[in-house]
């Protein structure tokens, strides 16, 4: 799939031609795993196509476990000369949001 529109992570889960698109690897996966002795592992966004698609299956959410090492990884990583403690922790926070 190639998206030649530029509308940001936003799109994504809005688009209709790029949700037409998830839908169809969707199917496609669903189809191949009710074939005899075939089995996946996906991973992906959790995008609304997405969730209702594979609604029905087992899941782990892997971002629930790493959470904390993504925060602490993202505070021992980020020092920029100036930065306040009070905008580490902002951004911080806001890489924390956004890896989940």
């Amino acid at each position: 799939m190639v998206y030649e529109v530029d509308e940001g992570d936003a799109a994504w889960g809005l688009n209709d031609a790029i949700s037409d698109d998830h839908r169809e690897v969707a199917t496609l996966f669903k189809d191949l795993s009710r074939r005899e002795g075939f089995k996946l592992c996906l991973s992906s966004r959790e995008l609304p196509v997405f969730e209702d698609a594979f609604a029905g299956f087992l899941r782990v959410r892997v971002h629930d476990y790493t959470k904390d090492d993504i925060a602490q990884y993202a505070s021992n990583r980020l020092s920029l000369p100036g930065l306040e403690n009070s905008e580490k922790k902002y951004f911080v926070n806001q890489i924390t949001i956004k890896s989940t």
